[in-house]
């Protein structure tokens, strides 16, 4: 220290073996994020991350320099898994690495490893084919339900395609073919499956947790008195919902609530029902108050509905009017918290509420609204759906069927899979699901009823509450703005190709366009000058919530399509809209201003009272990250200018920290 203030030496530049050797350097006081932004942006001076890697385990070998080897892998694995996951020569490198961990008895650390490998895999799917069932798999998978485990791949054979498309030692299989392996699948009826079709679909996350202890538990064998983990248990144990928390990695910026949207969610499959791994007896709430519950967590999310002009939204309520018509509702409602905050990491949350509502109906064309998760099968529906409609028969003598109505109105009807999965994103507009007795062949939508089913898949915009629309929006653009890597805006802003690529941050860079080509079709669509003056309001309202909802991205992208000169020059149109919402229109198109550098929306975004969740407007995102980059050299004086890479990483950390 020098007169109060922080004394020692900050790494503006270098070749790059001196700004790895700056790894295991004391830079927790002087230099806290170096570490950070280092592992984020070496990607744009190093060919291979595997160098980096290598050099960080021969440095392991430094009893000195251990510890601090350590908590830099460990911290690499919980940011940037994917340079891990995409790369055998990376997933070889953590094997012997955990080797080493083993060797020098840092059981605590490796314990960590796996966990941390488990918490930021992803679930990927991956298509393998054979030219014949008599051909070998090309890897062998081990577990089952009889050792009270999942099934996991154990071996890869080098050079096959198997390990071409992905496929790695401790990936657990979840599905192969649309068929289940998650929930008590025995090792012989996985060999079954696989060996039985040429043409595999295989999804499969990386749990090197549940891995290693199933390879423990066969080691150390039978114990008197064991309590069995059942593969629900074990995935729970190593849920992503259960992240490393920045207490354990003291440079990490990313929160629980930065980790992958895709999550277990095993511990509550239905209403009322609880999963394999519990005891499996009713819950005492009923479905009915549950559903209330949801629905008012639902209605709490938008703030204009505290405070603000109340007329600016229609008379319909969100659980009711003609929304409520649609077959399948299927509303996020355990992604909103009563405060505005996503909630992602809170598994107690998971369990009282399931994200969708399915809606099931009889053959007397009654029906009942089910609480139920994306897990829950079309057994435990019928289950659930003979409770509701006070059924007493045994659930064996019913089936869940899908009846929807083609063009020309044909009537279709299937029967579902007992074990089938994702029920209410599977079905579509003009579709319902029904309850049969499989004695009777009753018809389950008579002639009467077909046309009415057409017509409730036929929604248009004027039907919906803009509330529920803005939400709908922010769930959808939130989702997939968590998911974008950090090291995918480096690699979008260098143009690096790697095995991994930028999947989410190029789907969330379309939304903008997407969005605000949704809005202009929309309005000239409509021929009838009142009705286009309703749209117009409508869509003024929306992006007023959005905008309430921390959207900002959505609510630009609508105020861009009312905006655009097709819709301007509707000047009829416009003239008919009502002076309260034009002045609303005016005030969000100046935040919009691109004077002063955007300076009207910054000011928005960075005032005190937003806070995270945001959804930022990605181009102005996209604009300051490309101008960091062109704006300055990459290279000074021969050397690499980490303080542009400083910059670069500052930026991305900010835009991760939205997310939580």
């Amino acid at each position: 220290m020098d007169n109060g203030a922080r004394k020692g030496h900050i790494v503006i530049r270098g070749i790059p073996e001196r700004l790895m050797a700056q790894l295991v350097e004391d830079n927790s006081s002087i230099d806290p994020t170096y570490i950070e932004d280092f592992l984020l942006t070496h990607r744009t001076f190093v060919d291979q991350s595997v160098v980096v890697a290598d050099q960080l385990l021969e440095w392991f070998q430094d009893p000195i320099l251990r510890d601090k080897v350590t908590r830099v892998l460990l911290l690499w694995v919980n940011n940037h898994f994917t340079d891990f996951e995409t790369d055998p020569s990376m997933m070889e490198f953590l094997e012997r690495f955990e080797a080493e961990l083993e060797k020098a008895k840092m059981h605590g650390q490796l314990r960590m490893l796996n966990f941390a490998c488990t918490a930021k895999a992803r679930k990927r799917t991956v298509t393998l084919t054979r030219p014949s069932r008599d051909d070998p798999l090309q890897f062998q998978v081990v577990g089952g339900y009889e050792k009270g485990f999942g099934i996991f791949i154990s071996k890869v054979d080098h050079g096959s395609k198997a390990e071409e498309i992905g496929l790695k030692k401790g990936d657990q299989i979840l599905e192969v073919n649309g068929q289940s392996f998650e929930h008590g699948t025995k090792y012989t009826r996985a060999l079954e499956v696989l060996k039985s079709v040429c043409h595999l679909s295989i999804t499969v996350k990386s749990n090197l947790l549940a891995f290693q202890d199933m390879l423990q538990s066969s080691e150390d064998g039978p114990r008197t008195g064991r309590t069995r983990k059942t593969p629900n248990n074990l995935l729970m144990e190593s849920s992503v919902d259960s992240t490393l928390t920045n207490d354990s990695f003291p440079h990490s910026s990313r929160e629980s609530t930065s980790t992958p949207v895709n999550r277990s969610k095993k511990d509550s499959l239905g209403v009322g029902i609880v999963g394999p791994g519990a005891s499996g007896k009713f819950l005492a709430m009923s479905s009915r108050q549950l559903l209330n519950r949801a629905f008012n967590k639902f209605l709490n999310k938008p703030k204009s509905l505290n405070g603000h002009d109340s007329s600016l939204v229609d008379d319909v309520s969100i659980a009711g009017g003609s929304t409520c018509n649609s077959s399948a509702a299927m509303f996020p409602v355990n992604n909103l918290a009563s405060n505005g905050e996503h909630k992602e990491s809170i598994t107690e949350d998971r369990s009282e509420y399931p994200e969708h509502v399915l809606k099931v109906f009889k053959a007397d064309q009654t029906c009942k609204y089910l609480l139920v998760h994306k897990e829950t099968t079309a057994h435990e529906v019928v289950m659930l759906s003979l409770q509701e409609f006070g059924i007493t028969e045994p659930s064996t003598n019913y089936t869940l069927c899908e009846v929807s109505v083609a063009e020309g109105g044909f009537v279709k009807q299937r029967t579902l899979p007992d074990q089938l999965k994702n029920l209410a994103e599977r079905i579509g507009l003009a579709s319902r699901y029904y309850i049969k007795n499989i004695h009777d062949s009753e018809t389950l939508l008579p002639d009467e009823n077909t046309q009415d089913l057409q017509k409730e898949s036929h929604v248009a915009l004027l039907q919906l509450n803009p509330v529920e629309v803005s939400t709908q929006l922010m769930v959808e653009d939130f989702t997939i703005f968590r998911q974008i890597e950090a090291t995918e805006y480096v690699e979008d802003l260098f143009e690096i190709i790697s095995r991994y690529g930028t999947p989410n941050l190029t789907t969330f860079s379309a939304l903008v366009n997407r969005e605000m080509m949704w809005v202009i079709s929309e309005i000239v669509a409509e021929q009838n000058i009142h009705k286009r003056m309703r749209v117009i309001k409508q869509f003024i309202k929306i992006a007023r919530q959005c905008k309430e909802t921390q959207n900002f991205n959505s609510m630009f992208a609508i105020v861009s399509g009312l905006g655009h000169g097709s819709v301007v020059r509707l000047k009829s149109t416009w003239e008919k809209i009502p002076s309260k919402y034009q002045r609303l229109f005016n005030e969000m198109q100046q935040l919009m201003d691109p004077s002063r550098n955007m300076s009207r929306y910054r000011n928005l975004i960075n005032a005190d009272n937003v806070q995270p969740p945001i959804i930022p407007f990605y181009p102005v995102v996209k604009k300051d990250l490309t101008f960091i980059h062109l704006g300055n050299h990459s290279k000074v004086d021969g050397m690499i200018n980490f303080e542009k890479l400083r910059m670069i990483a500052k930026e991305v950390r900010t835009l991760t920290n939205m997310c939580s």
